[in-house]
């Protein structure tokens, strides 16, 4: 592929790389085990890319292995190789310099090449090479790497050695990108990561990168499973080879937001692009509880005329009657828990045994005698329904102050207390009109008229005239009870 010069010039002020190299004996583990060259490499970067093309390597070409194994490969962050080396010790006993040179291709483009000198120990070797990102390297640009022994003894196994490609896409060959409903990024989605490396891959590395931890593994023909959480850019990204296919599966979300409706997604790597899969996230709904309660009785209602001359209608119940309340909840919203109904009987009203009733809901706990309470619970509430009870009114209710009043309440861990009350009024039973009132007629032969005649008319207006004056005594001396008088209409 060719590039101008002044695009080549762009690509390299745009992606300026910073290199490091180090050398470690074949099989070392750990720092402590890491042995200096007899000369530390030294690292160039060259003016421009000529050379690069005949470092790249052809399928089949390749003697030389050459992986990345470590990095967080975005941008601003590194990426380093490892390059195997052979070396017979017999040609390199005059310590002769050996230079390697390894160009980067951004998206196939050789833009930067590096040169390593350096005299080897009389043993193989392992070249570690570490690149810095630029902070602005486009996130899904892939990036390869590949090296070539350039000078080197002619008869050492390390001559004309060729590595690479060691590629990776910034940000990850896969990609998940965790949001909410504005495409800002989420941090703290717990997700289960999935991988099948496929089989006609040698051992190349599968990385998961997610933040503050980065696992390379060299795997061929195999699954990797890994959970990882995605920090503040949202972000967890897998890079392995082509054909690798993983999947991702959000396990759970940040708090205060729900799960997608999809939560899993599979994408395959495929050579030069980035696969992204999106998962957005929106707020969990605030609970919205609704619970009320609403009191009544059957009680008839009765017309009473009020001081100022209105007339209202009173459920009125006299002494030694049976009145039913019935206590009605309304549920709106999400469900509720430990919801509790209570009603306290006024005094001059008695709770019939037996009568109070439950519902698939509530469950009636008792009466309590000493408090005058009745009490109903429910562990679970999410739909309205309806309870009852019976109540006999006293002999000598009439006395207390009318009318007689309770109170019933409904509450729960997530409503706040609601009640209601249903009245009744008992009304004085006039002292009277205790017996049926006796009439004493006059004697008669003091209303025989004067004539010999009888006269039927007359006596029937004398027997009229003393009913009237029954009536009429009997409205005068039946005063309207005072707590009527003076009472108004309770709301």
């Amino acid at each position: 592929m060719k590039t101008s010069k002044a695009r080549k010039a762009g690509i390299l002020r745009k992606f300026s790389w910073l290199a490091a190299a180090s050398m470690f004996v074949v099989g070392a583990i750990g720092p402590s085990a890491v042995i200096a060259a007899a000369s530390e490499p030294v690292v160039t970067l060259e003016s421009g890319v000529n050379g690069c093309m005949g470092v790249r390597t052809t399928p089949g070409s390749e003697n030389t292995d050459k992986q990345l194994v470590g990095g967080d490969l975005d941008p601003g962050g590194t990426a380093t190789f490892l390059i195997s080396y052979p070396v017979d010790s017999e040609d390199v006993a005059g310590r002769t310099t050996f230079v390697i040179t390894d160009c980067v291709f951004i998206n196939d483009e050789p833009v930067l090449m590096y040169s390593v000198s350096f005299v080897p120990n009389t043993e193989n070797f392992l070249l570690t090479f570490t690149l810095t990102i630029p902070d602005d390297a486009p996130i899904g640009a892939e990036y390869c790497n590949y090296a070539k022994t350039t000078a080197a003894p002619s008869t050492s196994q390390a001559s004309n050695r060729k590595a690479g490609p060691a590629c990776f896409i910034v940000g990850g060959a896969l990609r998940v990108l965790k949001v909410d409903g504005n495409d800002e990024p989420l941090a703290g989605a717990d997700f289960s990561v999935s991988c099948t490396v496929p089989t006609t891959t040698a051992s190349l590395p599968v990385t998961i990168i997610n933040p503050g931890e980065h696992q390379f593994t060299s795997v061929s023909g195999a699954t990797i499973d890994e959970d990882v959480t995605t920090g503040a850019d949202g972000a967890v990204s897998v890079q392995g080879p082509v054909g690798l296919q993983c999947t991702f599966t959000e396990m759970s979300a940040p708090g205060g937001y729900e799960l997608p409706d999809t939560a899993s997604c599979t994408k395959p790597v495929t050579l030069g692009s980035q696969q992204t899969c999106k998962f957005v996230n929106l707020p969990t709904p605030v609970p919205e509880y609704g619970l009320v309660l609403a009191k009544t009785n059957d009680a008839p209602l009765e017309d009473l005329e009020l001081p100022d001359g209105s007339i209202v209608g009173l459920p009125t119940a006299d002494e030694g009657s049976t009145v039913t309340y019935t206590l009605s909840y309304t549920f709106s919203g999400d469900p509720v828990t430990n919801a509790v109904i209570t009603d306290v009987l006024p005094a001059g009203v008695t709770y019939v045994d037996g009568t109070a009733t439950s519902d698939t809901q509530f469950t009636f706990q008792g009466y309590t005698a000493g408090t005058r309470t009745l009490t109903w619970t429910a562990p679970d509430l999410d739909a309205s329904g309806t309870l009852s009870y019976e109540v006999t009114v006293d002999a000598g209710a009439a006395e207390f102050a009318q009318p007689l009043v309770n109170v019933a309440a409904i509450d729960s861990d997530q409503t706040p207390r609601d009640e209601d009350d249903s009245p009744i009024f008992v009304p004085t039973i006039p002292l009277a009109a205790t017996a049926t009132p006796k009439v004493t007629l006059p004697p008669t032969d003091t209303i025989v008229p004067s004539q010999g005649e009888s006269n039927p008319g007359f006596s029937l207006m004398l027997i009229l005239l003393a009913l009237a004056a029954v009536v009429l005594t009997v409205g005068f001396v039946t005063p309207v009870p005072s707590s009527v008088r003076e009472r108004s209409r309770r709301r």
